[in-house]
């Protein structure tokens, strides 16, 4: 009978934690609870941003959640920006994280921003800067992204919202404990090229890498599918941790 896990859905830019409403059903299904909470500043949460907010405050507002409803054994999971706050969560709450699941996601060393992980996307994003509050950027198009399916697109884009540059720009803390520690799987999005260099150095260093034959947004175009890889994920980590 297999164990049923906690899971964290950290979501990435420019959505909220709407964007695994059809991933958390076919966890949940298979026994395991999960939270899915909206970073400070995004989504729902948009009302809340301020310059000040930043991947610091996302790594706090996780690990508070954590914490407070007492979760051990977690599984960790960020897409693409999410890489960068759940890398610091385990850094911090080590003895809580049974593992990370980073989906087509930033995979940060300590000391590292988003913007140190891939470069270009300080231009990337610079030019989606909103004039009035230039500490923000613009959503991308959800094409632009990997979302053929006009449904999905006239669904999810009015539930998109514009960036916080602090969240991006701001570095994993150094004394961030070494995430080499910490079990690791790697799933790549075969379709959003964004994280090909980053799977091709996670297993020259051991870390299992499970390949979808999707688009970026992968919770957005295939939930179902991303989910019975999510539990694909923890066998993995759990192999590692045996």
């Amino acid at each position: 009978m297999k164990t049923s896990r906690t899971y964290v859905l950290v979501h990435g830019s420019f959505v909220g934690g709407w964007c695994w409403s059809r991933v958390v059903p076919p966890l949940e299904a298979a026994g395991h609870e999960v939270y899915a909470p909206t970073l400070t500043g995004v989504g729902e949460r948009a009302g809340e941003a301020t310059p000040e907010v930043g991947l610091l405050a996302h790594i706090d507002q996780i690990t508070g959640l954590v914490e407070v409803n007492d979760l051990r054994d977690v599984v960790l999971v960020g897409h693409s920006y999410g890489g960068m706050v759940v890398a610091g969560v385990a850094g911090r709450i080590p003895e809580r994280i049974a593992g990370i699941v980073y989906v087509d996601a930033f995979v940060p060393k300590p000391g590292q921003s988003a913007f140190d992980v891939l470069p270009w996307l300080r231009d990337a994003f610079a030019a989606q800067a909103l004039p009035e509050r230039p500490w923000l950027f613009a959503p991308f198009p959800l094409e632009a992204l990997g979302v053929e399916d006009q449904q999905i697109r006239e669904w999810a884009t009015p539930l998109l919202t514009p960036m916080l540059w602090k969240a991006v720009e701001e570095r994993l803390p150094v004394d961030a404990g070494d995430l080499s520690k910490v079990p690791t799987v790697f799933v790549l999005c075969a379709r959003g090229q964004f994280f090909d260099d980053t799977a091709i150095d996670l297993r020259s260093r051991g870390i299992p890498v499970l390949t979808m034959d999707e688009g970026h947004m992968v919770h957005l175009t295939s939930p179902g599918r991303l989910a019975a890889v999510l539990i694909e994920a923890e066998d993995e980590l759990g192999r590692l941790t045996g």
